[in-house]
Formats: C-alpha cells, sequence, structure tokens
C-alpha cells in the first residue's frame, strides 16, 4: 500500500505520518510548502506521478476565530483544496481520507451528535468545513470523512491544553471562551482509528471523539 499524505507539518499530520513510518508503510508526505492543495495543476500533478493507493487529507485552515476575517483563505483550504484532492483521487482510482469538525453544527444540542444530525454551522471556518465535505461526496464515493473535535497533541505552539498551561505560567488572569463543550481528542487515538478504519475498509462519513467531555 502508498499512501500519500498531505498537511505533514501539522499536529495531526505529524502523528499520520509518524504512525505510517513506524510501521514500515511505504509513504509520501508533504507540508504546506511542498504541497499547495489549492494549487489544481500541482495536486494533480503529484498524484498522477505518485498514483498513492491512499490519501490522507489533514491539511487545513484551522483558525477558527481568524476565519472570520480570512475567509477566502479558509474556504480555498477547506473546500477548494479538498476539492482538488478528491477530483485527483478519482481521477487516478485512489481512496481519500478527509477530517472535518463539530464546528459543522451549531452546538445547540444538549446531547452528543450524531452524523445523521442536520448540520447547521454558526462561523466561517464550520462552514468552510461542511463545503468540503459535501465537495467529496459529490465528486466520489471512495472516501472516509472522520469528524472530529478540539484535537489536541504534543506541540505546544498549536495544542490547546498545552498552550493553555503554558500561559498560565505567565499570566495570572487568563481571558477565553467560557460557553463551548465538547470532546478533547488526541492525534495519537485520531491516528490509531485512521488505519483502523482504513483496515477494516469503512467509508463515508462518521464522527469520532474521545471519551467524556469538558467544557472552557
Amino acid at each position: 500500500m502508498k499512501i500519500l499524505i498531505t498537511g505533514s507539518q501539522g499536529q495531526l499530520g505529524k502523528e499520520i505520518v509518524h504512525w505510517a513510518l513506524s510501521r514500515g508503510i511505504k509513504s509520501f508526505f508533504y507540508s504546506h510548502q511542498d504541497l499547495d492543495i489549492t494549487q489544481f495543476e500541482l495536486v494533480r500533478g503529484i498524484i498522477g506521478d505518485l498514483k498513492p493507493d491512499v490519501i490522507i487529507n489533514c491539511a487545513a485552515y484551522n483558525n477558527v476565530d481568524a476565519a472570520e476575517s480570512e475567509s477566502r483563505m479558509a474556504y480555498a483550504v477547506n473546500c477548494e483544496g479538498v476539492r482538488n484532492l478528491a477530483i485527483c483521487a478519482k481521477s487516478y482510482g485512489a481512496f481519500l481520507i478527509h477530517y472535518s469538525t463539530d464546528y459543522v453544527f451549531d452546538g445547540k444540542k444538549h446531547s452528543p451528535y450524531l452524523k445523521t444530525d442536520i448540520t447547521h454551522p454558526i462561523n466561517t471556518y464550520g462552514k468552510s468545513k461542511l463545503e468540503g465535505e459535501k465537495a467529496v461526496q459529490e465528486i466520489f464515493g471512495n472516501y472516509l470523512i472522520l469528524r472530529v473535535s478540539w484535537v489536541f497533541g504534543q506541540n505546544p505552539k498549536v495544542s490547546f491544553p498545552l498552550k493553555l498551561l503554558s500561559w498560565s505560567k505567565n499570566n495570572s488572569t487568563l481571558k477565553m471562551v467560557s460557553d463551548q463543550t465538547s470532546s478533547p481528542t488526541s492525534v495519537v487515538d485520531i491516528a490509531n482509528v485512521t488505519f483502523e478504519l482504513l483496515k477494516e475498509k469503512i467509508t463515508g462519513l462518521h464522527h469520532f471523539s474521545n471519551s467524556g467531555y469538558c467544557s472552557r
């Protein structure tokens, strides 16, 4: 099996790369600098040359707040870039794995969301991620979309729990949102379940998070 991984320098991308390489899976991985998924001809050229069996897309615009003022960039990466990957995956017979988010919902439900629940994103980030889902689903059926929530890893620059610990050491008062509840989910577990689902040939749209929940 030959795997192409995009967004390899993000916290999830790094874990996916580590998982694949540590198990001897033939993998080709690209950071945003190496492969800008918004550039269709570049995407087509690389996928056409490598002809991977599986494409795992970890590339994403994830800055929820900044997306409001950078909506063009958010949609370019989270929707058009994903569309480019789906088109090329279909053309070259690759299976596409793509990650989405719980932000496709409005958060008003008082119990865990199901994949059958009606989506209703309330911010640009959520809307752009939902459009990315739709782009894949409209193009072909050989895909796995995993909606995940509050992703965290070991990178102190992007992992919210680690950033929180760092901020608390230097500030007596912290200001942040206090009305969100979700399930923090480890990149290690996301990687494990990704490859388990790939092994079992699971397709379609699914939800995954660690157990339990917390507020912030």
